[in-house]
Parts: structure tokens; sequence; C-alpha cells
């Protein structure tokens, strides 16, 4: 709320008091980067305790899951950007890979 207010110059009282105020978006995202199948359910509801008892009063959402184990270590290079650098960096690695992924080594 804080970067709507500013980026316009205005309070947030002033920008959120307008009646064609909208909220920006919110994507959930979820990035994994364990060894085991991801298992958890990906809508909120089922993992608030007695959920359903709430109706449509309960906030209700599915997040996007990022397995990081699902992209190779070529697809990452490939693409070359920030996001796949972190996800190349965040794969479970032997110590010597993580020192050649990181840079901190010539590759042989």
């Amino acid at each position: 709320m804080n970067e709507v207010a500013s980026s316009n110059k205005k309070t947030i009282a002033d920008v959120m008091n307008k009646k064609s105020f909208k909220l920006p978006a919110v994507v959930p995202i979820v990035l994994y980067n364990g060894a085991e199948p991801w298992t958890a359910s990906r809508n909120l509801r089922d993992c608030i305790v007695d959920g359903d008892l709430f109706g449509k009063s309960i906030i209700d959402f599915e997040y996007i899951l990022v397995d990081v184990k699902n992209y190779t270590k070529e697809d990452l290079v490939e693409q070359g950007d920030a996001i796949s650098a972190v996800f190349l960096l965040d794969q479970k690695t032997e110590p010597e890979e993580f020192i050649i992924r990181t840079g901190l080594a010539p590759i042989s």
C-alpha cells in the first residue's frame, strides 16, 4: 500500500478513499527446493483447522508452486536471467558444484 501511495505522492488515506481505488494484485508463490516431493495442499482452506466452517467468510486461494528440482541445470543456464540464477544456486548440489555455479572457481 505504501508503494501505491508513494508512487502517486499521496498518503495511503488519499489513495484508498477514492471510489476508483483497487488493490494491486498479490500472487502467492511457494519456492520449494526440498528433496522429497511436495505433498501439502496448494489450497489455503485445506491448511486451516475447520476452514470449511467459515464458508465464504475465510480467504481462500491456491498458490503457485515452483519446485526448483524440476528444472535442469542446462535449462536454468540457458534462461540466463536472475530468477534462473537463484534457482540454479538453490538446487541441491555438492560443495564443488556450488563453487563452480557461483563462479568462485574456474570451470574445469
